[in-house]
């Protein structure tokens, strides 16, 4: 196992930082320019953009690991992760453990930092090992946690698997992350992807729960805007594991395929005459299989977040579907909207479904 850092290393950051440059990746640009230009090749241009795409690559991990090293010893930052901590319950079990993180473009660096377990209440028992597992979860490294690195991953690092297993399998994720310099196995790049998501929607909880209470400030990007609410269900298939014996012969225990409605919506501003301002301001989308008591915790949330209340303003759009006008009028009333600038409208393919031959637009119970 190679050595942990200890320190940030000699010198100010800013001198560490230029001395990278000088020294190792302005020669490697040069060479690799005057090595083109000598070529005269065209052909050679793809291996020339992507091996000066590698070397930006690698030269931002060192300098990441540079700045890594020097913010995980700043003191105060040190003590307010362990307080912090300790108040949930974790005591101090080393304050030099060494670990790993792998930074955006691959780099994995070894460094030591503070080690937190979580405080045994005179637990009767056998005493656990080093690195066993209680039911309570297992320790964390503080210092890290306050900075989003999280299984042993940067937050750019994260956010670029996630983004990628997203969109695609986790095996073809894994190659299109292999493509960009990392080297991640598709376990790993499962696990990060769910994990990021079991913390998102931890997070999302947190703020329902604040918001209900009165503690959640509220936003303003909508605010001044013509806002548009869109709300829809569809239909989705859920896997769950099934529990019990296995049968006799059967490797795996196997799973059920159950469906459910995702109830979801999407928040975004028009302008004067309906384009959509998808580049000035971002849309919000989100949603949940949980029920429509659950998703309209939720669809207030985000409008008071995001300061719905303050705009111009607000169009609901949603199907016939009557649990969608349920849940608007009551979010109206509840949220105290006015509602003089808000207007309710069957979505455009619904209501010209009928020139087909008769409107499959229906009317459903409220679950």
């Amino acid at each position: 196992m190679p050595s942990a850092n200890n320190a940030p290393g000699h010198g100010s950051l800013a001198a560490r930082i230029s001395n990278l440059f000088t020294a190792d990746l302005l020669p490697q640009l040069l060479k690799l320019s005057q090595d083109f230009l000598n070529q005269g090749d065209h052909r050679q241009f793809l291996n020339f953009e992507l091996e000066l795409h590698k070397q930006a690559l690698q030269f931002s991990d060192r300098v990441t690991e540079q700045a890594l090293l020097e913010k995980i010893h700043n003191p105060e930052l040190v003590e307010q992760a362990i307080k912090q901590y300790q108040a949930k319950g974790f005591h101090v079990h080393s304050r030099k453990k060494s670990t790993t993180v792998q930074l955006y473009g691959g780099k994995t660096v070894w460094i030591k930092t503070v080690y937190m377990s979580p405080a045994k209440k005179n637990k009767k028992g056998r005493r656990r090992g080093v690195g066993r597992r209680g039911r309570k979860g297992k320790g964390v490294y503080p210092v890290l946690k306050m900075l989003g690195i999280a299984h042993q991953a940067s937050p750019a690092l994260q956010n670029e698997t996630t983004l990628s297993a997203l969109n695609n399998t986790f095996a073809e994720a894994t190659e299109n992350l292999e493509r960009h310099g990392v080297d991640l196995s598709e376990k790993r790049v499962r696990t990060i992807s769910e994990n990021v998501g079991a913390a998102a929607l931890q997070e999302r909880a947190t703020k329902i729960e604040q918001f209900n209470h009165g503690q959640l400030p509220a936003g303003d990007t909508f605010a001044g805007q013509r806002v548009v609410v869109a709300i829809d269900g569809g239909r989705t298939r859920t896997r769950q594991a099934k529990t019990g014996k296995k049968k006799k012969g059967q490797k795996r225990q196997g799973f059920s395929t159950d469906w459910k409605e995702p109830k979801l919506f999407t928040i975004y501003a028009i302008d004067d005459e309906g384009k959509k301002l998808n580049q000035k301001i971002r849309p919000f989308c989100d949603g949940t299989t949980v029920g429509r008591d659950a998703f309209k915790a939720l669809l207030k949330m985000y409008l008071h977040q995001t300061g719905v209340p303050q705009a111009k303003h607000i169009t609901f759009i949603g199907d016939g579907s009557e649990w969608i006008w349920n849940v608007v009028k009551e979010t109206i009333t509840e949220m105290n909207l006015d509602p003089t600038m808000i207007a309710q409208v069957l979505d455009f393919y619904h209501a010209t479904e009928s020139r087909f031959g008769g409107s499959r637009c229906h009317v459903q119970a409220d679950p």
